[in-house]
């Protein structure tokens, strides 16, 4: 289990909202995964809805218990995600519990594309843009969070 602020045990080191039905944030969100999943000097654990939810758990039971023991949460903003009501209600959900428990560091922003209107929910949160290249600054800014975090 990742190991976060007050030594609190969560179950993930972190996980990925997207929007399913988008084809490149869905890939976007799997390179993440794996990415994470698979490099690093220690194993991290990561949640997708496709991959993890429990079966029987309604998508707000299943969304409330993966917010709150996950240790981040990624989410993967694009002009067509910030348009269905679903994920607005999952990005705005991460946001108000770690508002609420003191967690203000903890959800990362990745555009993967021109979002013309960022939430002002996001406004002040540092994100950064999704390049596939493994070399870019995006790559470089993920391993410094989970690989170099002291935290």
């Amino acid at each position: 289990m990742a190991e976060g602020n007050e030594n609190h045990q969560y179950e993930y080191d972190f996980c990925i909202f997207y929007q399913e039905d988008e084809r490149q944030d869905s890939s976007v969100a799997i390179n993440i995964l794996d990415y994470l999943e698979q490099n690093g000097d220690r194993q991290l654990k990561g949640y997708i809805e496709d991959r993890d939810a429990i079966l029987g758990r309604t998508h707000i039971n299943n969304m409330d218990n993966i917010i709150t023991n996950s240790r981040f949460v990624i989410v993967i903003l694009s002009e067509e995600a910030l348009q269905r009501n679903w994920f607005k209600f999952k990005l705005h959900a991460s946001l108000k519990h770690r508002l609420d428990s003191d967690l203000r560091n903890t959800v990362i922003p990745i555009y993967t594309g021109h979002v013309h209107t960022v939430p002002p929910s996001l406004a002040l949160i540092n994100g950064v843009d999704y390049d596939a290249d493994r070399q870019s600054r995006f790559w470089r800014k993920l391993q410094q969070l989970f690989f170099h975090s002291t935290e």
